[in-house]
């Protein structure tokens, strides 16, 4: 993923993880568009797991705004993992993502 495009989303390019620790990045929604984020990772060293909407303490609701996803990355076992992460509509090409961020996990003992 040469071509950064991260739509000004803050997420970290590297991430240093114990084995059971997990680190979460809040990524912005467009799901009323029909984007959705998923991971892809080259390496099961950490697990990714999702979630998609706002949490109970989040007053900023708007009739039409889209949700904000979060996925929450966890060291599953020492070794160094990359997690590129694509937000696209599931209907289109994979070329036609609309972000692309890519973090590299490292996971220690």
């Amino acid at each position: 993923m040469s071509d950064r495009d991260d739509g000004g989303v803050d997420v970290p390019e590297q991430l240093t993880l114990r084995v059971g620790q997990s680190a979460s990045v809040r990524l912005p929604g467009l799901g009323t568009a029909g984007y959705r984020w998923t991971d892809h990772r080259d390496s099961d060293a950490v697990d990714a797991t999702w979630q998609r909407g706002f949490d109970g303490a989040d007053t900023r609701r708007a009739v039409g705004m889209s949700a904000p996803e979060t996925v929450t990355l966890t060291g599953r076992r020492p070794g160094t993992a990359t997690v590129d992460l694509v937000q696209a509509r599931p209907w289109e090409s994979p070329d036609a993502a609309l972000h692309r961020q890519r973090i590299t996990v490292t996971v220690v003992e």
